[in-house]
């Protein structure tokens, strides 16, 4: 995470981080959300004690790996409860267009879904049904380890829009690292260093400068891929992810004083100042010239079409997403599966900036008071420490609860190597051999307390 914390505008009320969610999106259904509900519900504020839970509930999700790997034991969800949940999960652009229509029409249609922060969190959270009545209601399911088994971060960064109230439970935090192929990095090294004049090694110490000539050199002089770099830039929210690593690391501001950082402020919704100004226009020329010199496909690929090229060794780095050590380590679904290694992002004028793209699961406001209880069942379900384990076994999903990484086989799997260790990715990064990305690099707190490994922008993968 950033280095800097408490950052103040000049231009009147401030909120912290959170705030920039409300300026930036949500202003506008703010106004219009004490309207007549149109599905069967609106804000429970006193949960009923008598209300049973509905037989049958919808639940949409962008596919991600804890979606994924829900669906494939929803079933056992269904014998415990007596509760069907109908699981759609879609690309990302198809869920929030889903969604998004989902609750402006107030139809309820999807009673439980993915919360993404910024396309439907930031713009539609006085939609999304406040979880604090449910978990201080006695007559209620607890939630299992209770709420402060957390991480308190996540809650925040996932869960808290614009008025504070825990809205969604944090389900997935990946963040952005730097994957590179370590056998092209130990093959090249020395000639490479003699030919460029600083450490051919990736790290957080190198700059966005020594990672384009690194690339270029690659280019040019290595045999084992077509290109050193890839990158997310199609036209889509792939691209303001993989922009923003750049962007801030630069020291640029989206607005006055928020540069990604814990404890920034931004200015309330009326006062917000953009200041793209000079560092972020330079972090935009350095950028598309990074792009210039990647893989051709760089402005075709999101996350997921990057990913793909580094497992099919098209590419000898890339930043992307850390959830993707899974499939970059199983040898069914990569060619370079025992050749991965990652660190943190190389470092601009101000600092390494790894964008955090967490997410939440929530409830929706205008279902009814029957689905909105099936629909606590299951994201209490969903998001509890032992399906947090298995999720984290069967596709690699990311724990969000201190418990899960309290688990001893948990704590063993995270000091072996990435292809040694029985879940990669809770292997702490570094520039070792077989390190990867893991959540702990994102297990921290907007308070500033461990905020030495990346930003904490909450963008989408």
């Amino acid at each position: 995470m950033g280095d800097d914390n408490g950052h103040t505008s000049n231009d009147g009320p401030t909120t912290k981080r959170r705030g920039f969610l409300a300026a930036t999106g949500a202003a506008g259904v703010a106004s219009i959300a004490g309207c007549s509900s149109g599905g069967g519900g609106g804000e429970t504020t006193t949960p009923p004690k008598d209300v049973e839970p509905a037989s049958e509930i919808n639940f949409i999700s962008e596919s991600t790996p804890p979606s994924v790997a829900i669906k494939g034991i929803v079933d056992e969800f269904q014998k415990q409860t007596g509760i069907t949940v109908n699981m759609t999960l879609v690309p990302f652009n198809n869920y929030s267009e889903k969604i998004a229509s989902d609750l402006t029409s107030k139809s309820g249609n999807y009673q439980a879904f993915y919360v993404d922060p910024y396309v439907v969190g930031a713009k539609y959270y006085p939609y999304i049904q406040s979880l604090d009545p449910f978990i201080n209601s006695d007559d209620w399911a607890d939630v299992p380890k209770g709420v402060n088994d957390f991480i308190d971060s996540h809650l925040d960064a996932c869960g808290r829009y614009g008025d504070g109230r825990l809205r969604a439970f944090p389900y997935d935090c990946p963040t952005m690292m730097w994957v590179y192929r370590d056998d092209i990095i130990n093959k090249y090294k020395e000639q490479a260093e003699k030919d460029l004049g600083f450490p051919f090694e990736p790290g957080p110490e190198r700059t966005w400068q020594e990672y384009f000539e690194m690339a270029k050199w690659m280019n040019e002089n290595v045999d084992e891929v077509p290109y050193g770099t890839g990158h997310q830039a199609k036209q889509h929210d792939s691209l303001q992810c993989d922009f923003h690593n750049v962007f801030w690391a630069h020291g640029a501001e989206d607005f006055t004083g928020y540069n990604g950082k814990p404890g920034d402020e931004v200015p309330k919704s009326d006062k917000i100042t953009p200041t793209f100004a000079e560092t972020g226009v330079g972090a935009a020329e350095f950028y598309k010239n990074l792009i210039d010199i990647a893989h051709p496909g760089s402005t075709t690929w999101t996350w997921s079409g990057v990913g793909q090229a580094f497992a099919q060794g098209k590419i000898a780095m890339c930043p992307e997403w850390h959830e993707f050590n899974a499939m970059f380590t199983n040898p069914d679904q990569s060619q370079v599966a025992d050749k991965v290694s990652w660190s943190l992002l190389p470092q601009g004028d101000k600092r390494s900036a790894n964008i955090y793209g967490g997410s939440g699961i929530g409830i929706n406001k205008f279902a009814s008071d029957a689905e909105k209880k099936a629909a606590w069942k299951f994201i209490t379900w969903a998001t509890s420490p032992e399906i947090q384990l298995r999720i984290l076994k069967k596709t690699g999903g990311t724990p969000t609860r201190n418990s899960v990484y309290n688990m001893e086989e948990v704590k063993q799997a995270a000091q072996a190597s990435s292809e040694e260790s029985q879940y990669p990715n809770v292997v702490p990064p570094s520039g070792r051999r077989g390190r990867t990305a893991t959540s702990v690099s994102v297990r921290t707190s907007r308070s500033g307390r461990n905020s030495t490994r990346s930003s904490t922008r909450r963008s989408r993968r």
